[in-house]
């Protein structure tokens, strides 16, 4: 009798969307109430671990390149029309975590053209001088496009009804992986040499050749590696900031006119 009952209220109750399986089902304005909330709450954890950036940026950066971005890369890959919604999530990451990574930004209110470069060298692969933490504003699409594509054979199996041809599905999903990874370097090329070309107001000469020649020093193993003490990678607080302001050509802090291992200015 319970069980019927309670049977009974719940085909009575009006559901416009839930949570399932990590993604979202329901109407479209419920979906994207249920992105907003996702997308206010990843800020708010970016902004947490750019506070810890100021004690600890090393593991900060790794916390986020490592762990956090993969929550918002994972809804972006289950659920339509999520980049739209991303401009909170963005601003944060630029304003507040990359700045805490490095020594801060040049000045306070809107983001100067240097900000904007700086921003736009991190989105790239750590391999070509960025940080590996790419715009969810502008990766979003693609990879639900690309997610789509791959599942494909099992959403057709589904709707009508039929048993899921297996083999055609690993031959959609490797078409669909091969065809975004390729679009994705070829976006990635032409990031790289526009930003190895933006010398003036937004980055120094300097910056500029460092950015054209990140692929032959291939001196960024250092920055994938996970700061674990035990194997004594993890840097201190100056170290990391020394690090990365060496690597986009900017100059150290406090009263260090000489680097401490070649003694150059």
């Amino acid at each position: 009798m319970a069980a019927r009952v309670s049977q009974e209220e719940a085909c009575g109750r009006i559901v416009e969307g839930t949570r399932l399986l990590g993604e979202h089902v329901g109407t479209d304005a419920h979906r994207e109430k249920w992105v907003q909330e996702k997308v206010k709450e990843w800020a708010g954890s970016v902004e947490r671990v750019a506070t810890a950036a100021k004690f600890a940026p090393h593991e900060a950066y790794a916390a986020c390149s490592k762990s956090l971005q993969y929550e918002w890369k994972f809804v972006a890959r289950v659920v339509p029309g999520a980049e739209g919604q991303m401009g909170q999530l963005e601003g944060m990451i630029r304003d507040r975590l990359i700045p805490a990574l490095m020594k801060g930004r040049r000045s306070e209110g809107p983001p100067t053209q240097h900000d904007v470069w700086l921003r736009d060298v991190a989105a790239l692969p750590v391999r070509l001088l960025g940080l590996g933490i790419p715009k969810p504003t502008e990766t979003a699409d693609k990879d639900y496009k690309t997610s789509a594509a791959a599942s494909e054979a099992i959403t057709e199996a589904i709707l009508r009804r039929e048993d899921i041809d297996a083999d055609e599905h690993v031959k959609r999903g490797q078409k669909a992986r091969v065809a975004h990874k390729e679009a994705v370097k070829e976006a990635v090329e032409k990031e790289w040499e526009r930003l190895g070309s933006q010398s003036g107001q937004a980055a120094s000469d300097d910056q500029c050749e460092e950015v054209r020649q990140s692929k032959e020093k291939r001196q960024s193993g250092w920055l994938t590696a996970t700061p674990l003490k035990e194997h004594g990678m993890n840097l201190s607080p100056d170290e990391f900031r020394d690090a990365m302001t060496i690597r986009y050509q900017g100059r150290v802090g406090g009263e260090k006119s000489r680097c401490e291992g070649c003694g150059g200015r």
